[in-house]
């Protein structure tokens, strides 16, 4: 009965005691402003690999008008989607670029940007909301970028992104 119990409090001092994610070791990094995101739709067997390699789970740190201009991915985006962004005070804000791809439509999409102390990295959480659809194997492909202004980082930070997909609101 007594070894129980030790293994007991053996278990809850690991999971307690042993726990890397510390509150404090976060800060999350106020978005100045989102801007609309680019949201396209191809047949699955018309897509350009190009195209889907430059919009495949990808996180972009862009602090100049150069940078941005100088990105093969800019060249797939609309014109409207451009427009906005060009016009952003590189000077006062980085801007942060995410896309991915996925099989089913995109109704709606959220993200926080925090900054982690011990990895000293930068991260987007992004969820998607989605319409499941039913057909397979999937019949379109569905590019999607978003964009967003944050008070100014270094070039050099370290990104990371991740994204979920839930079921449309």
């Amino acid at each position: 009965m007594k070894h129980r119990y030790l293994l007991l409090l053996l278990f809850i001092f690991a999971i307690t005691g042993c726990n890397d994610e510390n509150e404090s070791d976060f800060q999350e990094i106020q978005i100045e402003k989102y801007f609309p995101y680019y949201y396209e739709t191809e047949s699955i067997n018309n897509t350009d690999n190009k195209k889907t390699e430059l919009f495949h789970h990808k996180i972009l740190l862009i602090n100049s008008l150069n940078q941005l201009n100088d990105n093969p991915l800019f060249e797939y985006c609309s014109e409207s989607f451009k427009e906005n962004l060009v016009g952003c005070d590189f000077d006062r804000y980085t801007l942060i670029l995410t896309t991915t791809i996925t099989f089913n439509p995109v109704f709606e999409m959220e993200c926080d940007f925090r900054y982690y102390k011990s990895l000293s990295e930068y991260e987007c959480n992004k969820i998607l909301y989605i319409k499941n659809t039913s057909t397979f194997p999937p019949e379109n492909i569905y590019f999607v970028a978003n964009a967003f202004l944050v008070k100014k980082i270094p070039d050099n930070s370290n990104l990371s992104l991740t994204i979920g997909s839930l079921p449309k609101k």
